[in-house]
């Protein structure tokens, strides 16, 4: 009983995100995990499940950059002060 409940979650989540709301909440969760400096490794694996070698290659290529930007302009900001 247990188990059936726990697939059902499993397959209502990868539904979610193949809608256009759950792929903007892959993608900010992404940055998100850039910016927290943890390895996204398997966040890019993920995408490639969900979405399609195709499809998890452009959303992780998006996430990827505008996680670094983000985070290279953060820490120019925290760093890099002009005295």
């Amino acid at each position: 009983m247990r188990m059936n409940m726990f697939l059902e979650n499993i397959y209502n989540l990868s539904f979610f995100f193949n809608t256009g709301i759950g792929i903007f909440s892959f993608v900010c969760i992404y940055i998100l995990i850039i910016l927290l400096i943890l390895p996204a490794s398997w966040l890019s694996l993920l995408s490639g499940f969900l979405y399609g070698s195709y499809l998890g290659s452009i959303i992780v290529f998006i996430s990827a950059s505008i996680g670094a930007s983000v985070a290279f302009f953060v820490s120019k900001s925290f760093f890099c002060k002009k005295s």
